[in-house]
């Protein structure tokens, strides 16, 4: 169950460092790779009422009923983030608000920014889409569809990257925004393609529902999932608008999307950790077994980024794969030294989020994700009033909140594996 998902997940990763390694390619390294990470992080804020689908989906799509009515539900959160995406790419005041003003993002950084956020406009629903029935092919045991699916997504990125990169007179935040709509958009097809037997079986099969699933638990349950998503993702904004306060704005927004996708990369093995649980837990035999294995995953998470940042490897990658001026490596080197930690106590805290999610104790996560909120914020503003080193700065902050929340949500899901006698 676990391993589709993780190579799923990097997979994924896979795709930001690709077009990162193109964006790199391209004139203006700098401030396109700037741009590429105000945008992307900007439109993953945009769409993070939807990442959580996939735990919704794979926790209540249990019938042709339960499916319809999370069926309806995905597309009127779809609707929603994407009337968000369109207002703030074209309506020029609330762009000029959000990035401009909130973000303090630079006037030559958040041009390049709109022109991709105006081509990412159905990003979110895309993802929206994929994640519901991403969630389905879990929930009835075809994991293996997910990787298939983001393989192909890959596919897609390295052709379409690789294609626009060779024409040679296309700038590379169109080039970034491109590859990604196209690629989530060949992704989504494809879920909902190997979802739709599972879809005829639910519907062929007899049902005797004891208590149907309604509106109103689906948003009960999702509810607290999506406003966590939303501090998750909220942060990154507010970190690139740190970041543009610090000395030398420029050289940090450009270095922190790479380094960012580099821990993002050991994150994979953790992200599909809850999933994984959902999925398994059925009783209380299930649950040290379970444990065990997320430890593992754990460690080795935090293993792997340690052996890279330790070894030539991290220099030759974003010298010859990233091809980023050695400042800017320089950057993203002693970023990763401080970031260790990250990955072991991220998957830590993935399978806490499993265990509460198990147990429909959903809030608890939200109030995890909002300690992880206010301590990174408060080290980014601490930051900004000392002027500290930018990416440093960032790093401590991301280390020190994941690991409080981490804390945190052990507590909680202790006390309600107790009660369920798990």
């Amino acid at each position: 169950m676990w391993l589709p998902l993780a190579l799923s997940a990097l997979l994924m990763t896979g795709e930001i460092l690709l077009v990162q390694a193109a964006v790199g390619r391209l004139p203006d390294e700098k401030a396109m790779l700037a741009a590429l990470g105000v945008m992307f992080w900007t439109e993953v804020l945009i769409e993070a009422p939807v990442i959580m689908l996939l735990s919704t989906s794979t926790a209540l799509t249990t019938s042709a009923q339960a499916h319809a009515v999370v069926r309806r539900f995905t597309l009127h959160v779809n609707l929603v983030v994407t009337a968000v995406a369109v207002a703030i790419a074209y309506v020029d005041p609330l762009f000029d608000l959000v990035l401009r003003t909130w973000m303090g993002i630079p006037t030559e950084i958040a041009d390049l920014t709109q022109t991709g956020m105006r081509i990412m406009c159905l990003w979110s629903a895309a993802i929206g889409w994929r994640r519901f029935n991403q969630g389905i092919l879990i929930r009835f045991g075809e994991p293996h569809q997910v990787t298939w699916g983001t393989a192909v997504r890959l596919l897609v990125s390295a052709t379409v990257a690789g294609s626009l990169v060779l024409v040679g007179t296309i700038s590379g935040i169109v080039v970034a925004a491109t590859t990604f709509m196209l690629s989530v958009s060949a992704e989504a097809f494809y879920a909902w393609w190997k979802s739709r037997p599972i879809i005829a079986r639910l519907r062929a099969a007899p049902e005797s529902i004891a208590e149907p699933l309604t509106y109103r638990a689906v948003v009960d349950f999702h509810l607290p999932l999506a406003a966590t998503s939303v501090m998750s993702f909220l942060a990154l904004p507010l970190l690139n608008g740190g970041l543009a306060r610090m000395a030398n704005p420029q050289d940090s927004l450009a270095a922190w999307p790479v380094l960012y996708s580099i821990i993002l990369l050991f994150r994979g093995p953790g992200i599909a950790l809850p999933e994984t649980v959902i999925a398994l837990l059925r009783g209380r035999e299930d649950a040290a077994p379970l444990r065990r294995f997320c430890w593992l995953v754990a460690a080795l998470s935090t293993l792997g980024l340690v052996l890279v940042s330790v070894t030539p490897i991290l220099p030759l990658y974003l010298r010859h794969v990233v091809a980023v001026s050695p400042s800017l490596a320089q950057l993203v080197i002693a970023g990763a030294f401080v970031s260790l930690l990250i990955p072991g106590l991220a998957a830590i805290s993935s399978m806490y989020r499993g265990l509460l999610m198990s147990c429909r104790a959903t809030p608890h996560i939200y109030w995890g994700m909002a300690i992880y909120l206010v301590v990174t914020v408060s080290g980014v503003a601490l930051g900004v009033v000392q002027q500290s080193p930018g990416i440093l700065t960032a790093s401590i902050a991301v280390t020190v909140a994941t690991l409080l929340e981490t804390a945190y949500l052990d507590v909680r899901s202790r006390a309600m594996m107790q009660r369920r006698q798990l």
